[in-house]
């Protein structure tokens, strides 16, 4: 009976709270922040973003008419409020101050044209309010439907930089500043303990996962959970009705945190072809199969919708606004920023959703140099976050009700299978060498692992620039090596039958994505381009790899990379970029080869190879020293001593001074002869006054002259006995010469270079 009248009461509780909350959503309007993210965009993706949010803005202006002027009741009504985070969006000018740079007035430049294009007749937007900042500046628009369109202008001198601090950015804006006035609201609710409820005062409704909305007054608990963050990026093309498919996502579960649409790559070109056919297999397969199995693990940050009560959650903002300390969290944090959020809201316990009737554009790499240097930020942060998510499984499983133990397994399958990957397709080449050329296996494996194997070395030793041209060449090399695979392959199911393990694994993976196109008929075609991607598996399962993990050194964003601008260089500076520029353009237009030379430090190896050699010889650095050294000093005496002895002959057969009349002509020792004077003259005794010249001296042999004048000195040193005269000293004797007192004897420096 006690049961019975719990369960009423609990009952009666329940729609209490059930219509009070249907209340206050009433009063409450879904108010959607499209947030964009722009940095270095071209005019023709600044446009077509700019072309996206004026439709939002027609789209709720058309709406709100309805409502206030025709008193229609629209189930699907929001408010709009558009708001572009310009990252370094500044530079120094001539007088030294930052201005702003030439993508702001490029963004100034299109919005005019942007509303003509979606309003279809000549439309002149009023000029901006500008307001100064804090971080730098912000411009105000009024759009022609009557909306804000708020452009925030960072200088990196002020504010952090980089996509994920504009969404650190702008969430603490739009969900904290916006929604409480004051920050310190938010952390004392953070940190109030959270009541707990009893059996009786037991609530049915869901009030968030932590601290934070369920220590919050219900009126704004509800205005955050029908508050959304629409993450676009500066190039990003959709309708409103794509928007308005995630907000009906969001609507059915208070749970799910984030939702994502269909994304579609545009461009031109075979790198864009390859793409059209990665994204469609990935979303056709992938991101539905994890909407079925669990949730979904990425959700892309050119277009996706956040609920704003998740954002808030006690586990998620306050983590990842988390500043970069570890090598770990640059590749994690920095790399993948949205993947990143999104395994916080999955561990906290949300559900991330896939819709794929939302659809967007985005413009994709079109070159091979953009393509590695974005998937070279993509493939580390992947595979960090799933690791992170995989290590606290028991957790997440145990918190998040959307994820079981056969997802877990999925994604754990995933992972193995993308370690696995580069192995996989060296193996398949190496079946193919096999099967065409008729090559042994060791053979095979030799011509399939060695150019991977030398291409690791170049990312070790050369630019990165050279690392994309070097992977491109290897690629175009491979994708031959792939048409012998598919030649080499279907020899193979011909030989033995249609029922061979390799004519099964080929039928059962065309008919996959075959009857995957037949399933999405509007995008049927996509699979056209499924040829070029076989083509290029060794490509993005092989050498991509190879580069993202040989440069998890390298944090910058790789694509749209503007050159810098200095200001104010003087000429030698000017001249010095101007040799740079040439050296760098002479080492494009270079062949392949001569790449390769060019950006090897031969150094290096030329200094390893003879220190091998030397080993090898058994002939040891200090060794070899001594040995040189003494040979080299040995030579060096024998000539000393022989101008020595030349000397010596001249002294006695002329005597110490020349005769006048005889000017020396064109020898070193002549010269020495004016040197000898000139000391004598300078140390000789004086008679009366008057200098002492040769007649003054005795009659007597030279060596007599010479100790007679005092010259002839001779003192005892480390190095033998020496003798002096007129300032020029010899040896008496060979001397006893160390290496480490060379210097002391003689004042010139021998360089010896040494094999």
């Amino acid at each position: 009976m006690g049961t019975v009248n719990g369960e009423t009461e609990f009952d009666e509780q329940s729609i209490e709270e059930l219509s009070m909350e249907k209340k206050l959503s009433a009063e409450v309007h879904t108010k959607i922040f499209s947030c964009a993210t722009m940095w270095h965009e071209t005019e023709t993706e600044m446009l077509q973003l700019l072309k996206s949010i004026m439709r939002l803005d027609s789209d709720q202006c058309a709406r709100r008419t309805a409502r206030n002027y025709l008193h229609l009741k629209d189930l699907d009504y929001y408010e709009y409020e558009g708001h572009i985070f310009f990252d370094d969006a500044t530079e120094e000018d001539e007088n030294n101050e930052q201005v702003p740079n030439k993508f702001v007035q490029q963004l100034l430049g299109v919005i005019d044209r942007a509303a003509t294009a979606i309003h279809q007749c000549p439309m002149k937007i009023p000029p901006p309010f500008k307001t100064p900042t804090p971080y730098g500046g912000r411009l105000t628009w009024i759009l022609p439907g009557g909306n804000f369109l708020i452009a925030h202008i960072k200088d990196k001198t002020k504010i952090r930089h980089k996509k994920r601090w504009s969404q650190v950015m702008y969430m603490y804006y739009l969900l904290g500043y916006r929604l409480f006035g004051d920050l310190n609201i938010i952390e004392k609710l953070y940190k109030r303990k959270r009541k707990k409820n009893s059996s009786k005062n037991k609530s049915k409704l869901f009030k968030g996962f932590g601290n934070l909305l369920n220590n919050m007054d219900n009126k704004k608990r509800i205005q955050m959970e029908n508050t959304y963050l629409l993450a676009l990026d500066g190039d990003v093309d959709f309708r409103p009705e794509a928007v308005r498919l995630l907000v009906d996502r969001m609507k059915k579960n208070k749970k799910v945190g984030a939702a994502c649409g269909r994304i579609h790559p545009i461009g031109s070109g075979p790198m864009v072809w390859y793409q059209k056919f990665e994204y469609a297999i990935g979303h056709w397969l992938q991101k539905a199969a994890e909407h079925i199995l669990g949730c979904v693990m990425c959700s892309p940050g050119c277009f996706s919708l956040f609920r704003g009560s998740a954002l808030m959650d006690d586990h998620v903002l306050r983590t990842y606004c988390t500043k970069s300390t570890e090598a770990r969290h640059y590749v994690q944090y920095d790399q993948g920023e949205d993947r990143w959020l999104c395994t916080l809201l999955l561990q906290e316990g949300y559900r991330v959703e896939y819709c794929a009737a939302s659809d967007a554009l985005t413009y994709a790499p079109e070159t091979f140099h953009e393509f590695f240097n974005q998937r070279r930020r993509w493939v580390p942060s992947t595979i960090a976050n799933i690791l992170d998510f995989l290590v606290e499984y028991k957790r997440i499983v145990l918190v998040n009700e959307s994820i079981s133990y056969l997802y877990i397994i999925y994604q754990l399958f995933l992972m193995i299978s993308t370690v696995l990957g580069p192995a996989t397709v060296l193996l398949m080449i190496i079946g193919a060498f096999n099967a065409c050329f008729g090559t042994s296996l060791w053979q095979s494996m030799y011509m399939s692992v060695l150019p991977a194997f030398f291409y690791l070395l170049l990312c070790f030793h050369t630019t990165t620039d050279f690392q994309i041209r070097a992977a491109a060449f290897l690629s175009a090399v491979y994708a031959i090596i792939m048409m012998a695979v598919i030649v080499g392959t279907t020899i193979q199911i011909a030989e033995d039958s249609w029922t061979s393990p390799n004519a099964v694994f080929l039928m059962l993976l065309l008919s996959i994505n075959f009857i995957a196109a037949c399933m999405h008929p509007q995008e049927f075609w996509c699979i056209v381009p499924g040829l070029l991607y076989f083509l290029c598996i060794p490509s993005g399962y092989l050498f991509l790899l190879i580069y993202s993990l040989c440069n998890l050194n390298i944090v910058s964003w790789g694509t749209r990379e503007a050159p810098k601008i200095k200001k104010n260089l003087s000429k030698e500076e000017l001249e010095r970029a101007k040799m740079q520029e040439l050296t760098k353009a002479k080492q494009k237009s270079a062949g392949f080869f001569n790449q390769v030379f060019a950006n090897f430090n031969f150094k290096k190896y030329d200094e390893r190879i003879r220190s091998c050699a030397r080993k090898w010889l058994g002939l040891e650095r200090s060794g070899l020293n001594g040995i040189l050294l003494q040979q080299i000093l040995g030579a060096v005496q024998r000539m000393e001593n022989s101008k020595f002895d030349e000397e010596m002959d001249a002294v006695a057969t002329q005597g110490i001074y020349p005769q006048r009349n005889k000017t020396p002509v064109g020898s070193e020792i002549d010269a020495k002869y004016d040197l000898m004077r000139l000391a004598a003259r300078a140390g000789s005794p004086g008679i009366n006054g008057v200098p002492v010249n040769r007649a003054s001296f005795p009659q007597v042999d030279q060596q007599q002259q010479l100790i007679y004048r005092g010259i002839n000195t001779a003192r005892s040193t480390p190095y033998g006995q020496r003798i002096s005269y007129g300032g020029v000293t010899r040896p008496l004797e060979h001397p006893i010469i160390k290496r480490d007192e060379l210097g002391m004897k003689y004042s010139y420096i021998l360089e010896v270079r040494l094999i």
